[in-house]
């Protein structure tokens, strides 16, 4: 610029009309970058949401609000059991394209009611897209012909949608990592960001399980699909054999405990059926559920306790005891691996909430976030447990180890689904935080914080004393001389 100033000063009249049009352009290029800071306020200023039925064409907006005001139906095992073995294509295929739509809806709905803080990253964008993809697929299926090729096609479909949503978890985890680092954490818990995402991922999780449970079903046994064993009912095993997945999943856990830490402890399994006083204990049950479940929970035991005795000559064993009843089957893990304190076993089960590094989130693209440090493991595996009406407890003992206890349901009538609903009750818990009043008394209001509060008073009450006799006495002395 200082150039060409200089050479228009040397063509008199000719560089003075230069000179003005260079100092028009600076004038319109201020007023530019001026508009375009004002531009980006004002669009930051602006709620990010994205509507999803404006993404749908017209019919699928109608669609979508008319789908999401139905309640999914709950399917029991012993449901599941009777229809793989009695029903027939055709009532699987009438029952599956009405029932998808409704449980995509419901979860749909929830998507936009987020806050803005989450809606903003990119692969939650992605999720959402996930969503609108697979219910316009299920769509064309709504009235269209019950024959063996519409019926073909459908379970083709159900197929491309359960590859379609394969990594939904990792790539919600991954938006989630994303908002936590360009947010402050102090924020997002005023904001109610923290416990609002927490609600929405358990129902988008176990919406998840639920929908690829329906279409695992519906493909292995009325599609090209093969059953893991001849006796399996689609997913299901009628007699689930409990003591040999947790040898499998323990074996698999301390392989990998082997590679990471050199070493790892060994199982001592004990089994207990009180029904019919026997060391068999089988259940109805679906074996890939109880095995991510398992697999988990002795990872977190095996490498509490190698890090807890990482010195020790010998590993102390984990224990695991099997109790079967008339109601429950009941699997307790038992490790010694220095328990976790009582103030933090409830965060546990946050998403948010890991006890390993946080992995770096700035490569991988995605579907590529890692799970390990995510806090993803225990909140899975008690959807996983509570899908069919079981539950995962935790019981810690600070300083000396943790018992990890799985609970399922013996009767397969009683192991119903547990599904998101979306109504009016859910759509209020996506609001804004109400302050609540204490009812009860603050454990740091207590009567050593109010002395302890005295004692400070009193002391800042003396030093003021102090300070005026001090000052009173050198305007004596002033005063003397």
């Amino acid at each position: 610029k200082q150039s060409g100033v200089l050479c228009c000063l040397s063509l008199g009249e000719a560089g003075s009309a230069v000179i003005g049009g260079l100092a028009t352009c600076r004038a319109f290029c201020d007023c530019l970058i001026h508009f375009y800071k004002r531009s980006k306020m004002r669009l930051s200023s602006i709620k990010f949401s994205r509507n999803l039925a404006k993404l749908l064409d017209e019919v699928g907006g109608r669609k979508l609000e008319q789908y999401s005001k139905f309640n999914p139906s709950p399917v029991s095992i012993s449901h599941f059991l009777e229809f793989g073995r009695s029903a027939n294509t055709d009532q699987s295929y009438l029952f599956m394209r009405k029932e998808i739509p409704v449980r995509l809806a419901n979860i749909m709905k929830e998507l936009e009611l987020l806050p803005e803080e989450l809606q903003q990253q990119h692969n939650f964008c992605l999720t959402q897209d996930f969503y609108v993809e697979s219910f316009q697929d299920i769509l064309r299926y709504e009235n269209a012909p019950n024959t063996p090729s519409v019926r073909d096609e459908f379970t083709k479909c159900l197929q491309t949608i359960r590859l379609r949503h394969k990594d939904v978890v990792p790539t919600m985890a991954e938006a989630v990592m994303q908002m936590k680092s360009q947010h402050d954490q102090q924020h997002l818990d005023r904001v109610g960001v923290t416990s609002c995402i927490q609600y929405f991922l358990d129902r988008l999780y176990m919406s998840r399980i639920s929908i690829h449970m329906l279409i695992n079903q519906h493909t292995i046994i009325y599609g090209d699909e093969a059953p893991l064993s001849p006796i399996h009912v689609g997913s299901i095993d009628p007699y689930c054999d409990v003591p040999m997945i947790v040898q499998d999943a323990f074996n698999n856990a301390a392989f990998l405990c082997d590679q990471h830490y050199l070493q790892s402890p060994t199982l001592d399994l004990q089994v207990v059926n009180a029904v019919n006083q026997s060391n068999i204990v089988q259940t109805v049950y679906v074996p890939a559920h109880l095995y991510h479940i398992l697999f988990e929970l002795f990872k977190n035991a095996l490498r509490a306790t190698v890090e807890a005795h990482e010195d020790a000559v010998e590993l102390p064993k984990v224990q695991v005891l099997v109790v079967k009843s008339k109601s429950d089957v009941t699997i307790k893990i038992s490790d010694r691996g220095g328990g976790i304190p009582r103030c933090e076993t409830k965060q546990m089960f946050n998403y948010l909430y890991s006890t390993a590094p946080t992995p770096d989130m700035s490569v991988g693209g995605m579907g590529s976030a890692p799970m390990a440090g995510l806090g993803y493991g225990l909140p899975l595996s008690r959807l996983y447990a509570r899908y069919f009406h079981g539950e995962i407890r935790l019981s810690s003992f600070d300083g000396f180890g943790t018992d990890a206890t799985l609970y399922l349901r013996a009767l397969a009538r009683e192991a119903s689904e547990v599904l998101p609903i979306f109504n009016q009750m859910s759509r209020q818990l996506y609001g804004k935080p109400r302050p609540m009043v204490a009812d009860w008394t603050d454990p740091s209001s207590n009567l050593s914080q109010y002395f302890k509060k005295q004692c400070v008073m009193r002391g800042n009450h003396c030093e003021k004393v102090i300070s005026n006799n001090n000052w009173e006495k050198e305007e004596e002395e002033e005063s003397l001389v």
